[in-house]
This record gives C-alpha cells, structure tokens and sequence, in this order.
C-alpha cells in the first residue's frame, strides 16, 4: 500500500495564497496606501454674538458641496480629506457664509479650524 500525502492540499492553498498575494501586489492595490493620504479637519463652529457652539452647521469644499460634514448637537465636525489645499466654507441658515481659505490638508495629519458664523440678523438695513 502506497503512503498516503496529507501535505499535498497544504501545499496547493499556499502556493494560490502567494500567487493571489503577488497579483495584487502587481495590480497596484495597496489598500493601506490609501488610507495614509488622507488626513483630518475638524473643529468646533461658533456663534460670534453669543459664543455658543452652532449644530447643523455644513463644512463643505467650495466647488464640491457633496465633500462636506455637518456639525453635531456640540458643534463638532470631522471632514476626512485627501492629501492638499483646499477652500472651505461654513454654511448655515441665517448665517452669513463663512469662508476658510487655504487649509492645507497633509497625510495622516489632523488640522483644527473652528469657524465662527455671524448671524444676519445682526446687519441692519435701516438707515437713518
């Protein structure tokens, strides 16, 4: 009676484990890559009249609405974005826009902006 090879199933699985290893590696992917582009701005939006952090409030990319987060009942945001400089803007009814210039965004890096929006209702119109 022959012996019987018990290693030859052992053998097949890691030899299509490497070889699906080597692909992906020849194809580009690289999942951690992506995720190490990516870097943070957050923060807290303020009233400038009263100083009380502002719920509801979007952070968006100028030319770029959907890349956007809203602030928490704290006032808190977390915007996720790659790697460069962007223009932003807090937005919220009865509030004048308030434009963020120049957030330079790096990898893995955390970049703390707190906005503070200006009611409309402190413009007055009446002239006298």
């Amino acid at each position: 009676m022959k012996p019987r090879n018990t290693n030859a199933g052992l053998v097949v699985l890691v030899l299509i484990l490497c070889l699906s290893h080597a692909a992906g590696q020849d194809a580009g992917v690289h999942p951690q890559a992506a995720e190490t582009e990516i870097g943070t701005v957050t923060g807290t939006a303020f009233d400038s009249m009263t100083g009380a952090a502002l719920r509801g409030v979007t952070i968006e990319v100028v030319g770029r609405p959907a890349v956007s987060a809203v602030t928490d009942l704290d006032g808190k945001y977390v915007l996720k974005l790659p790697a460069g400089t962007y223009q932003l803007q807090a937005v919220l009814d009865k509030y004048f826009d308030q434009p963020i210039k120049n957030v330079i965004v790096k990898a893995r890096q955390i970049v703390y902006i707190d906005p503070v929006l200006v009611p409309k209702s402190v413009v007055s119109t009446e002239i006298v």
